[in-house]
């Protein structure tokens, strides 16, 4: 072949290239194949002249189109130049691994100068190095991939941003592992993470979570939470540090008897001293707040306990003062208790 090409540079450089390709000629059976190209060429000026005796730096690139584009293999060798001619063999710096599935064209630069032009396509030979991947073939299932979205040579997948890549052996996994952008119900989920599983931020002025049970049929809570460790099931804080909005508030809008907007049941009928079902505790060292308070609006009762053998309501101070009072009750009638 060949290849007629001039350089835009102050010395005008004809450059007359013949391809000699040589990939597995002559090896012994077993010998490791030499993925490499041989070239050669005769370099003249834009007279025609040989250019002298002497080495240059010679730089190769192949690319997968004839004009335009991304080099896929370069390299660049110092070599002895003699009576014009030149001989190189491509591979011996930078490892050729181009797969030669297809059309690639050969651009050439001297001394580091403007890649010469035009750009000479690759004929037969050279795709002998596909012929490379024969030898394992038949150990695969379904051949093997040759190029990933149109894009050949050495291909380096990467993960982005809720992206993971894991590789075992031959089969490589691509999963997603961002949370996902919505659920598909019923939804199901465990894992192991030092930090919060589930956590909602609520920057406006709606609720940071609603959760309603519309069948009027259906006996079971809209919220179960649970825990097998030491800490409480469920905690509710209330941060700000004005308002008298509770941390926790239940309603119920029953008008059945025994009805409760919040129920407390100790589950072991041998509890151990002093266990309550409910609870309320109250951090102030000084004369104000209230440990439980219980409030109602009519003609029943605020605070009511009661017991089939016990004590209904039960109150004890540890201050000896003649001012405390376990339980106290005051009224605006006749009888505080």
């Amino acid at each position: 072949m060949r290849y007629h090409a001039q350089r835009n540079c102050p010395r005008s450089i004809l450059f007359v290239l013949i391809l000699i390709a040589s990939l597995a000629a002559a090896l012994p059976a077993g010998a490791q194949i030499p993925y490499t190209m041989s070239y050669q060429g005769v370099l003249r000026n834009a007279l025609g002249v040989l250019f002298p005796d002497g080495s240059y730096n010679i730089t190769i690139n192949l690319y997968p189109q004839q004009n335009g584009g991304t080099s896929v293999y370069t390299e660049t060798q110092n070599i002895a130049v003699a009576g014009g001619v030149f001989d190189m063999v491509v591979g011996r710096v930078v490892p050729l691994d181009v797969p030669f599935d297809h059309v690639y064209w050969v651009g050439l630069a001297i001394d580091g100068g403007a890649e010469l032009t035009p750009r000479a396509e690759l004929t037969a030979v050279p795709y002998a190095q596909n012929a490379r991947h024969a030898g394992s073939v038949a150990a695969l299932d379904s051949g093997f991939v040759r190029s990933v979205n149109n894009i050949f040579g050495k291909v380096f997948v990467t993960a982005g941003a809720g992206i993971g890549i894991s590789q075992a052996g031959n089969t490589i996994t691509i999963q997603n592992t961002a949370p996902p952008a919505g659920f598909s119900l019923p939804y199901a989920q465990s894992a192991a993470s030092p930090a919060a599983l589930f956590a909602l931020q609520q920057s406006g002025t709606g609720q940071a979570m609603s959760l309603t049970t519309a069948n009027t049929a259906n006996a079971f809570n809209s919220l179960e939470v649970a825990t097998n460790g030491s800490g409480s099931a469920l905690r509710a804080w209330r941060s700000a540090t004005t308002g008298a909005a509770a941390a926790i508030r239940a309603e119920t809008s029953s008008l059945d008897s025994n009805a409760a907007a919040i129920s407390g049941l100790v589950v072991s009928n041998t509890p151990g001293s002093i266990s309550a079902a409910v609870r309320g505790t109250n951090n102030g060292t000084g004369a104000n707040g209230i440990g439980v308070q219980g409030t109602q609006a009519g003609s029943g009762w605020g605070v009511y306990g009661q017991t089939p053998g016990g004590i209904g309501v039960y109150g004890l101070t540890t201050n000896n003062s003649a001012a405390s009072s376990g339980v106290r009750g005051e009224t605006f009638s006749t009888n505080g208790i």
